[in-house]
């Protein structure tokens, strides 16, 4: 366990990063970034430790056994891909705050099967999703819901 990104990478993969969201009140997002190398607060470091049964120190600085108990952490594999782009998690986030008509909305669009052409707004967050009408979407500004453009 050569960094803290690998550490963390091997916690979401034995309990599972909706889990561990859950016990320790740090944001899926959060904890992708943690993944991929971003540093986090020692309180962070404090609630992946407790939700996890892992020790404080093998935790933060990869030092020591992984349990109490002196389990040794198991070997990773080098090199992984990240599992999402910052785009992609920056849909989710947007997607999150959105009202639920918006997100049913989006979701017929990506489906393909929406029986509204022309654009929807994505309320109060800068960003509109507009079809073409030949399934196509892309990211607008200022683009008003239907004939309202």
């Amino acid at each position: 366990m050569n960094t803290f990104a690998d550490r963390v990478d091997l916690l979401l993969k034995q309990f599972g990063r909706k889990s561990i969201s859950e016990k320790t009140g740090i944001s899926t997002a959060q904890l992708h970034r943690l993944r991929t190398g971003s540093d986090t607060t020692r309180e962070n470091l404090i609630r992946l430790s407790d939700a996890t049964g892992t020790e404080f120190l093998w935790l933060g600085k990869g030092e020591g056994p992984m349990y109490s108990d002196g389990t040794p952490a198991p070997a990773m594999p080098t090199a992984s891909a990240p599992e999402f782009s910052k785009d992609e998690i920056e849909i989710v986030e947007l997607f999150r705050k959105a009202d639920l008509s918006l997100k049913l909305q989006v979701f017929q669009l990506l489906k393909g099967g929406s029986s509204h052409q022309g654009g929807i707004s994505a309320a109060g967050h800068g960003t509109n999703i507009v079809s073409s009408g030949d399934g196509s979407i892309a990211a607008a500004g200022n683009v008003k819901k239907g004939s309202d453009r």
